[in-house]
């Protein structure tokens, strides 16, 4: 299964989707702003997207042939803020504009919250 990632705020997703902004774009990551409600106020929150890296491929002790791509994510959040969301996708999982993944299919993804 090819995956794919995309973060979310639990409390306020929209939110989120209307105030992410790039604020930074290097050859290793790039950074977004956005707005989170921590203790009734706005604050900003930020996102770190960093590059995958892929593994060699290798075959187990089944005969599968397998690689490891490891992704690297940072959040910057208030602190005692726990809403922000990782979700691993299906690549094939349409995501129509303007939907949040509460409107998908469940079975479609993992969803890691983050504390």
């Amino acid at each position: 299964m090819e995956a794919s990632c995309k973060s979310l705020d639990c409390y306020n997703t929209k939110l989120l989707d209307d105030t992410a902004e790039l604020v930074e774009e290097t050859d290793t990551y790039s950074q977004y702003r956005y707005t989170v409600i921590h203790n009734g106020q706005e604050m900003d929150a930020y996102y770190f997207d960093q590059a995958g890296t892929w593994s060699d491929w290798y075959e187990d002790e089944y005969g599968n042939h397998e690689c490891k791509f490891t992704i690297v994510e940072e959040f910057l959040v208030p602190v005692g803020y726990d809403g922000c969301v990782v979700s691993m996708a299906n690549s094939r999982l349409e995501w129509p504009d303007g939907s949040y993944i509460t409107d998908l299919d469940p079975d479609e993804f993992l969803l890691f919250r983050l504390n």
